[in-house]
């Protein structure tokens, strides 16, 4: 092992080494002699006893029974050495003074002036003396009676009805929410709407209740052209069914003129009106025979309007005979019907039509073939239309060429015969061909 100072001392110098050596024995001591920085609890010291050659952990002998076993020794709590003299001081002075009450105050009054010129043993704890308070004994609040919930069992047994426990009613005031200005602005406009509705229902109600009992019906006056109807004003009035003292709201316009047109047939169109505070006024038009109708009760006459008029047996004359076609029951008053509606429509334009172009009089129709529908003008010449297709423009051309002065080309009044607008030509104009003698 190299000696560090042998080998100094053999060379003659000494030399301070470049790294402290630590030296390990010279620490030891050192540690030793330091203080604890905690007391240390001598137990033979405090107890007084001897010291003990017995190990701080007691040997166990597992031959010896469990009742001879030596108990381990319990731990003693912590004593600081420091304060073990003012301790004992303190408890010196307590011992010599009265004991203390369960309140905490020693009995009798508290003696401030004897206490306040006496001065303690240092490290003494100074005691005050207290009068005893006189106790006053504090009332205890019965207990609520616990509830018993088998009552209703039992009381179902013994056939007995317990009594009910009452339990009182609370009402909570619900807190008032504020209302957001969207909200406000909504509710204001539900309360203005439902004003308004109020306002309108009270209004009508005033309204109704008074032309109840103001507004009567005391004059009727019936309208008629110049050259009169089939029909009196009595029989019109009758048929209005509105007797005189009846409310002025108490009908229906409309309602009435269907009635009175049904139950007067020749009559074409009926208008009501009221005339405040007491009048009803009723203008008519009459109905015009126009043509007639086959059925299986009759010839069937109806006006412009294809409104049924009346049934005669024989085909009357003077009015346009419908050929080709059948009326389905046909009622006084009310509108034509046919076994075949389709040719009810055909017939109607073409008679509208005509008569709106100035094509006539117009002595017959027939509806038989929809692709070959023809009339007949005057009683002389039989227009072949063909089908309802460019209607007016060939009921246009067939009018300019049986009218005398209209075209170079046109007919007279003297020619007889049979005249074909339904077809063209190959410019797309419109074709007539003229069948003479035939019709």
């Amino acid at each position: 092992m190299y000696d560090y100072d042998q080998a100094t001392r053999s060379s003659g110098r000494h030399t301070q080494p470049s790294r402290p050596v630590y030296d390990y024995h010279r620490q030891e001591e050192t540690r030793s002699r330091q203080e604890p920085s905690r007391p240390v609890y001598d137990y033979d010291r405090a107890t007084g006893s001897a010291p003990s050659p017995s190990p701080s952990r007691p040997a166990y002998d597992y031959q010896s029974p469990a009742s001879e076993r030596p108990k381990a020794r319990e731990p003693a709590p912590f004593v600081n050495e420091v304060d073990d003299a003012a301790r004992r001081r303190t408890r010196t002075a307590q011992a010599a003074s009265p004991p203390l009450p369960r309140n905490g105050r020693p009995a009798g009054g508290m003696s401030s002036s004897s206490n306040r010129g006496q001065q303690s043993p240092r490290g003494a704890v100074r005691q005050r003396e207290w009068h005893a308070a006189p106790q006053q004994e504090v009332p205890l609040k019965p207990r609520a009676p616990l509830y018993d919930q088998q009552a209703d069992q039992r009381a179902a047994r013994q056939g007995t009805v317990p009594p009910r426990k009452k339990v009182a009613k609370r009402t909570a005031r619900k807190k008032k929410r504020e209302l957001t200005p969207g909200q406000a602005r909504r509710r204001r406009r539900i309360r203005y709407l439902l004003a308004g509705i109020f306002v309108t229902a009270a209004l009508a109600a005033g309204v109704v209740v008074s032309a109840a009992a103001l507004f009567k019906i005391k004059t009727v006056s019936v309208q008629q052209p110049e050259g009169g109807t089939a029909y009196t004003d009595d029989q019109i009035v009758a048929a209005f069914g509105q007797p005189v003292g009846e409310n002025m709201f108490g009908f229906s316009p409309d309602d009435s003129a269907a009635s009175i047109l049904q139950a007067l047939p020749y009559l074409e169109t009926v208008e009501i009106q009221r005339r405040l505070p007491d009048t009803v006024i009723i203008e008519v038009t009459p109905a015009v025979e126009y043509c007639a109708v086959s059925s299986d009760a009759g010839w069937v006459v109806c006006s412009s309007s294809l409104k049924v008029l009346r049934i005669d047996s024989a085909a009357p004359e003077g009015l346009i005979q419908v050929q080709g076609a059948v009326a389905d029951a046909p009622s006084p008053g009310q509108p034509l019907v046919l076994t075949e509606p389709d040719k009810l429509g055909a017939m109607q334009q073409v008679l509208s039509k005509a008569q709106a172009q100035g094509l006539t009089p117009i002595t017959e129709i027939n509806v038989s073939d929809l692709y070959e529908i023809s009339f007949l003008y005057d009683s002389r010449i039989r227009i072949v239309l063909g089908t309802v297709n460019d209607l007016d423009y060939k009921i246009n051309w067939a009018w300019r060429l049986v009218t005398p002065g209209q075209t170079e080309d046109g007919l007279t009044e003297e020619d007889r015969g049979t005249l074909d607008v339904s077809s063209r030509n190959e410019d797309g104009r419109g074709q007539a061909i003229w069948r003479s003698g035939s019709l």
